[in-house]
């Protein structure tokens, strides 16, 4: 038991010594450790003549860079939602105006007696390729949506469609719901 009591003192003892060698070592004079010291001199120096004048500082330039900040996301949103709207709107008048992108249209003055699917079989007959057909309640009026887009541009440029013994008359609507109601 003694031997290894010795051996661990004579560890810790070679342990100590090396340690001290650090810290002598980081404790030379060299440019970088001159620097440091001279750091946490003036850093002390001001910290006990003047907290007060620091504090200050501080608060104020904390102050500016909050209120910069608030601003700078104020107007950053502002921007963001100026950019959704300007999006929203370019791409409402795009649907409205560009027959690409709408596969509605109304036909006026369809008989009531006509059922959706003899309006189909009719426009079929037509050549137009026809994904769905809603009438409106009680109204000669017809919704009718096209698979292509090309179809609509064709209707558009025929203007007048006979379907059963009346003709129908285009009526593109950029909003079908305000007509439903």
């Amino acid at each position: 038991m003694t031997k290894m009591n010795l051996r661990r003192q004579r560890i810790q003892k070679e342990d100590n010594q090396e340690l001290k060698i650090e810290e002598i070592k980081k404790k030379e004079l060299n440019d970088e450790n001159i620097w440091k010291e001279n750091k946490n001199v003036r850093k002390d120096y001001f910290c006990r003549t003047s907290p007060s004048l620091l504090k200050l500082i501080a608060d104020q330039f904390n102050a500016r860079q909050q209120q910069q900040g608030s601003q700078d996301i104020i107007s950053d949103k502002n921007k963001a939602i100026d950019q959704i709207l300007r999006f929203f709107l370019s791409s409402d008048l795009k649907e409205i105006e560009n027959p690409q992108t709408n596969r509605c249209i109304l036909l006026r003055n369809v008989s009531i007696i006509e059922s959706p699917q003899e309006i189909v079989d009719t426009l079929e007959e037509l050549g137009y390729e026809v994904e769905e057909v809603e009438r409106f309640k009680g109204m000669p009026v017809v919704k009718v949506t096209f698979i292509k887009a090309e179809d609509v541009q064709r209707v558009i440029e025929e203007k007048v469609i006979t379907i059963g013994f009346s003709e129908a008359k285009l009526k593109s609507s950029t909003n079908i719901d305000d007509v439903q109601d």
